[in-house]
């Protein structure tokens, strides 16, 4: 399939900071569907300095399309069914589409070449890909993909240290936190991670 993707935006000081607003706009076209698929996505984003060395705001509201490939839900699972069904089933790919995902974020200098960065986030995800073993694998140890549509929590925050000019320590950490439709329960999801 090819994506075809444009994010018109306009500017505007208000309030002392600066407002974004526009959408970010996907068509898709599938090889087997004479049809092409639209969807159209919020992109408003407002940030606001408190100090130019020290503290800046920003709140928005972004959606997306992603596009699970085998390459990339690899990347999340190594142990994911084979592309090609000779393994007792093979992958079924479908796009996640984030209708809304609402934010909060806030940068910060603490001195010390430490600069920390933390967002929360809640979005609306249709159709994200999660993981259950798949019990027909001749390997016993594969699993599959199952899509569902998710109330999606998250919260980063990353610390980066400026040790030199050439050298740098960054640390991340996330939460998620996910409230599904229909799973009840699935596998290789963490809730915690770091990096």
């Amino acid at each position: 399939e090819m994506i075809f993707s444009i994010s018109p935006s306009l500017r505007k000081e208000i309030y002392g900071g600066v407002l974004d607003v526009g959408f970010d706009l996907k068509s898709v076209d599938t090889r087997d569907s004479a049809s092409v698929n639209i969807s159209v996505f919020p992109a408003v984003h407002y940030s606001y300095l408190f100090s130019p060395s020290y503290l800046k705001a920003s709140i928005g509201i972004r959606g997306s399309l992603k596009d699970n490939s085998y390459w990339t839900l690899s990347q999340m699972n190594p142990f994911i069914l084979n592309a090609l069904p000779y393994d007792g089933g093979g992958l079924t790919l479908v796009n996640s589409k984030t209708k809304y995902d609402a934010y909060v974020g806030l940068t910060t200098y603490l001195g010390y070449k430490l600069q920390v960065f933390a967002e929360c986030s809640y979005a609306r995800v249709l159709d994200m890909p999660f993981f259950e073993l798949d019990n027909l694998s001749s390997y016993k140890y594969k699993f599959s993909v199952v899509y569902d549509d998710v109330n999606h929590l998250h919260s980063h925050a990353t610390i980066k240290w400026q040790i030199s000019e050439k050298s740098r320590i960054d640390l991340t950490l996330d939460y998620h936190q996910y409230k599904t439709d229909s799973l009840q329960s699935y596998a290789y999801k963490p809730s915690f991670k770091t990096h």
